[in-house]
């Protein structure tokens, strides 16, 4: 699919009509060579995975052309990675408890490397190469550890596995400013921020309201990243990870569970995909920003007739004009502009002061 003036328009249909459908094409995973418009990868339910040539595919009528199977993994491949920087070089990982690298200039598909952690069979839910340094992938799996391995030694990993969530780890991220900050997200309803330059260490934590199955972080916007739900919630939520509590933007347009999310390069745009059938192309001024609707008030009464009063700060105090940014555009007419204040996308700091009163101060 392409942008085509704010609508999506099919550039190749890799199926096609005259393809015989199978279990290959049970997708559960798609990525694009780094910096290149010619091959993508895809992973599939039968532990298949099939590296796709789109201009060869979508120009030959050829029911194979451009088309190569790689059949190494004998359980469903959940996730599969491109090299950051070698466009030459993927790596899987598969229900089989194997992560499996492959080299696709050679003609035979065999893999160059197997990865096994020290708990055997333990199904691998994710892989990510390390975007600053390619010799280094992250692998998540289904008992809540995260591995972190050196491709050049698949006999170990290079720092002990740890222990990150509760349940299936479903996704990991790697930060693509800070090199050495991984996000996690799992069955357990947590968002997970892990500074991985000693041991691993959590910096961060965020709570969602239903399983997380994806997460990604926002291009060029250090402390905000994205996540969607496995199931129940339809809303792809942007969180900033300074305040953990509510999500800083949503979009809502999905009517059943998201499925996949991406980032443009421009951090103001986020593709979104769900079982719903339906591909969005988000814009970030038309999120839903769920802290401008939070009530600034709260009171609560305790079980013995105790009341507990909360109120904003900005109720009461007076409010400083805000400091606007400003975009000078040019119209049509010459010689004129226009000025548009853009705006700064950033947490604001709120305060605010709670009251007690016990039963006996209110007789």
């Amino acid at each position: 699919m392409a942008v085509q003036k704010n609508v999506f328009g099919e550039v190749a249909n890799l199926c096609g009509r005259n393809r015989k459908m199978s279990l290959d094409y049970s997708i559960t995973d798609v990525q694009w060579e780094p910096a290149g418009e010619e091959r993508l990868a895809t992973a599939a339910g039968n532990g298949t995975i099939l590296v796709w040539n789109v201009n060869l595919t979508k120009n030959s009528r050829q029911v194979n052309c451009g088309k190569r199977d790689i059949t190494e993994h004998k359980r469903t491949v959940n996730r599969i990675s491109f090299h950051p920087t070698d466009r030459d070089v993927l790596i899987s990982g598969s229900q089989d408890g194997t992560m499996r690298c492959f080299d696709l200039r050679r003609p035979e598909t065999v893999a160059v490397s197997t990865f096994k952690g020290k708990s055997q069979n333990t199904s691998i839910r994710d892989v990510k190469f390390k975007p600053f340094d390619g010799k280094y992938f992250a692998a998540a799996t289904e008992i809540g550890q995260i591995q972190l391995w050196d491709i050049r030694k698949p006999d170990n990993c290079i720092k002990e596995p740890f222990v990150a969530h509760i349940g299936p780890v479903f996704s990991i991220d790697w930060h693509s400013e800070e090199p050495d900050w991984l996000g996690s997200a799992g069955r357990d309803k947590l968002i997970k921020v892990w500074d991985t330059q000693h041991k691993p260490t959590e910096t961060h934590q965020i709570r969602a309201i239903a399983e997380v199955a994806r997460i990604k972080w926002r291009p060029a916007i250090k402390y905000h990243i994205a996540s969607c739900a496995l199931l129940v919630d339809n809303c792809v939520s942007v969180w900033d990870i300074r305040r953990p509590y509510l999500p800083h933007a949503q979009f809502t347009q999905h009517q059943d569970s998201v499925t996949g999310i991406v980032w443009h390069k421009d951090p103001n745009i986020l593709f979104s995909c769900g079982k719903d059938s339906m591909i969005y192309q988000n814009r970030f001024a038309d999120a839903y920003r769920p802290a401008e609707h939070a009530p600034p008030v709260a009171l609560g009464f305790s079980s013995t007739g105790n009341i507990t009063f909360a109120k904003s700060d900005q109720l009461t105090a007076p409010e400083p004009k805000p400091k606007q940014k400003f975009n000078a555009h040019l119209t049509a007419s010459l010689g004129t502009m226009r000025i548009q204040p853009v705006k700064v996308d950033d947490v604001t700091p709120v305060t605010s002061t709670m009251y007690s009163f016990t039963a006996d101060s209110l007789n």
